[in-house]
């Protein structure tokens, strides 16, 4: 629950220091990977991973993500970029209340 809660804030706020939404969820992807690898392999090593749902279940994930990415497109691009302007506009107003100018 807690790293479904920390990507939700992340990428925002990735958007909000990058600008640019892909170059945020390109990010985000690679932080949350890095995360759920570490997690997974401390799983592994104290045996609690069902290695037979594992392989049950990547084989169809990888091929969704790699049709997901190819489907996409620029189309992408495009489709985020208000979202992105609005989180950004949001975020500040966030940080402009929970901090208070000097």
């Amino acid at each position: 629950m807690l790293g479904l809660v920390l990507g939700t804030l992340r990428l925002p706020l990735i958007v909000l220091a990058t600008g640019s939404p892909l170059t945020a969820a390109g990010t985000n992807i690679a932080v949350s990977a890095a995360s759920a690898g570490a997690g997974g392999l401390k799983h592994a090593r104290e045996g609690r991973v069902d290695w037979r749902i594992v392989a049950w279940t990547a084989p169809p994930s990888v091929v969704g993500a790699i049709a997901g990415a190819l489907l996409a497109g620029p189309t992408a691009v495009s489709t985020t970029a208000p979202a992105a302007t609005t989180a950004r506009a949001s975020i500040r107003r966030v940080l402009v209340t929970l901090i208070p100018s000097s």
